[in-house]
């Protein structure tokens, strides 16, 4: 039982079924549903209209760097975002030049460097096995 409940912590957790995810600190995830819809809940203990769905991304400084995919009639109005995981704050940039500003000024990421939701799943559960069900 002590087993299963570990595995199932936040460090061991990456899904099951149509959903997997990805740990990326202070106990957020980014999911992927359906092996392509890459989302991000702002709020991980409730479902939030503030979710948004994301394309390619990195986690740098604490903070998710992130496209955001614009295919739904509810998507927001911008391009960017960059999510402070610790203080809970998100900035919406419109447009790449105004990331890539951003980004400068603040020793982030650019664009160059968002990685897609696989690259991230593959780094995270490439752990040897042993190590996934039973050491941190």
């Amino acid at each position: 039982m002590i087993l299963v409940l570990y595995r199932f912590s936040y460090e061991r957790d990456n899904g099951l079924g149509e959903t997997v995810m990805v740990p990326i600190g202070y106990k957020q995830h980014v999911f992927c549903s359906n092996g392509g819809m890459v989302y991000f809940y702002p709020n991980p203990d409730a479902y939030d209209s503030e979710d948004f769905d994301i394309g390619k991304f990195t986690v740098s400084q604490n903070k998710l760097c992130a496209e955001v995919i614009r295919d739904y009639s509810n998507s927001p109005d911008y391009d960017f975002i960059v999510y402070d995981l610790e203080k809970k704050t998100s900035i919406p940039l419109n447009t790449i030049d105004d990331y890539t500003q951003y980004a400068q000024a603040n020793n982030l990421p650019l664009t160059d460097e968002f990685k897609a939701f696989s690259y991230h799943y593959k780094k995270f559960a490439i752990r040897p096995k042993w190590r996934i069900w039973l050491l941190p």
